[in-house]
């Protein structure tokens, strides 16, 4: 089955419009602790802004070897007026019993909007490692890139 990454627009547009407004780029730091959830059932929304969104429209895995995944080597990268995000990569839980058929990438330190999401991966199948280790490689080109134009 094939691996979707759907972006959720809405903070994206938010972060701009505070970089345009106040000058602030808050959304784009990389002082900020971006965390993985992964579901065991979601249905996918662009309307969603915080991981309490999308945990209202969906469930988060719970088996005892799941814990939520902290990104690491996370920067931004602007080249020729792209801007990617970029992280380390496997994202990697080891000893892994659980089902989940998503994973979604939030900001953990935004306030506003609360834990605001930025990608949603649809595995398109679940995915159920039993006591094995359970990866999730990101693309090389970053995880979310974002085009300015005048």
């Amino acid at each position: 089955m094939a691996v979707t990454t759907k972006i959720y627009f809405k903070p994206i547009e938010k972060a701009v419009q505070n970089y345009f407004n106040e000058g602030t780029n808050d959304l784009m730091s990389i002082s900020h602790t971006f965390k993985m959830v992964l579901l065991s059932a979601y249905t996918f929304a662009q309307t969603h802004e915080t991981l309490a969104n999308v945990l209202a429209a969906g469930t988060e895995v719970t088996d005892g070897s799941y814990a939520r995944k902290t990104l690491s080597g996370l920067t931004f990268v602007t080249v020729n007026g792209v801007t990617s995000l970029k992280a380390s990569s496997p994202v990697v839980w080891t000893a892994a019993t659980f089902s989940a058929t998503h994973a979604v990438i939030y900001d953990d330190t935004m306030t506003t909007p609360d834990d605001c999401v930025l990608a949603c991966i649809a595995f398109g199948e679940t995915k159920s490692p039993n006591n094995a280790t359970f990866n999730i490689n990101l693309n090389t080109g970053g995880i979310a890139t974002v085009t300015v134009t005048t």
